[in-house]
């Protein structure tokens, strides 16, 4: 899996904005108690940006390693105590959260995002297919521990739990929906990159398969997103009416046109295409947490 620096960027720009929104476009906003403070919510996405710093260096630490004649580490050895020290700090900073929350065990999910990084770009990025899967759920790991981190303590706390529990599984659902998005994506930048994949010996399904055969394959994975948003507007449909009806025609419609497009794609310039378009699905289902906000606004309201 061929992943750009530009995309790397987005996709962290991606995650940012849907953690921030999540916190103060809907907890804070709906004035739901949650766990972190403002300052312990910034320790957390610090945290997590230094974990994930720690997995770009030893990914370049590991380029150099197998390409000498290139300078992308100039010292190697230093590099690698960089990359201690950069989980190290990240880690601990997470035992301090958890500890403030009240629930050492909470750290966990830091030092299991630490493992598998190092175990992603160690030896699962050599495996097609399951490489994609463990980058997806890599991408989307800031959002499932950010919900966790901010609602479970106080879930546990609360009798009775709704307006929790029912919030959370919505924003569950939507994880489970990112990561989908997201595992998408990196199928279609496999596709995007074949033929420097090619070039550099990288076992993709793009390269073992074909592009035809793979754009065909992939194309119907989009219906597993567009699947699951039915399922969920015919759940939540009578309580979140105006969400449920962008969530149709902001995300399903445009996963529905992407299906086609991707599934007569042959050439790099229509998966380029078919990659924007994805891009543009995933911030439309940013937005959609808005929607979310003023729905149960509304609904609350009524």
């Amino acid at each position: 899996m061929k992943i750009l620096r530009k995309d790397q960027l987005q996709i962290g720009v991606q995650l940012l904005v849907i953690v921030l929104l999540i916190r103060y476009g809907l907890f804070k906003t709906l004035g739901l108690e949650v766990a972190l403070t403002d300052f312990e919510f910034i320790l957390f996405i610090v945290s997590f940006g230094f974990i994930y710093t720690g997995g770009l260096l030893l990914f370049a630490i590991l380029r150099q390693e197998k390409h000498p004649e290139k300078n992308i580490v100039k010292n190697i050895d230093r590099a690698y105590y960089t990359y201690l020290g950069l989980n190290s700090i990240g880690i601990g900073i997470s035992f301090f959260l958890a500890n403030e929350i009240g629930n050492v065990g909470y750290f966990g999910f830091f030092i299991g995002l630490a493992a598998l990084l190092y175990l992603y770009i160690t030896q699962w990025i050599k495996i097609p297919l399951l490489s994609n899967i463990i980058f997806a759920c890599i991408a989307a790991y800031p959002i499932f521990t950010g919900i966790i981190l901010d609602l479970v303590p106080k879930i546990e706390m609360q009798n009775p739990i709704y307006p929790y529990i029912d919030l959370f599984t919505i924003l569950f659902s939507y994880s489970i929906l990112s990561t989908l998005l997201f595992f998408i994506k990196t199928l279609v930048l496999d596709l995007k990159h074949i033929d420097d994949d090619r070039y550099h010996n990288k076992k993709t399904l793009a390269t073992m398969h074909g592009t035809e055969k793979g754009a065909i394959r992939t194309s119907y994975l989009i219906f597993i997103p567009i699947l699951m948003i039915l399922f969920f507007v015919l759940q939540y449909y009578n309580k979140l009416q105006i969400f449920s009806i962008y969530c149709l025609v902001a995300i399903a419609l445009p996963l529905l046109y992407s299906f086609f497009q991707l599934n007569k794609a042959k050439e790099i310039k229509q998966f380029n295409t078919s990659n924007n378009i994805l891009n543009a699905i995933i911030w439309l289902a940013i937005i959609s947490i808005v929607f979310l906000f003023f729905n149960i606004k509304y609904y609350v309201a009524s």
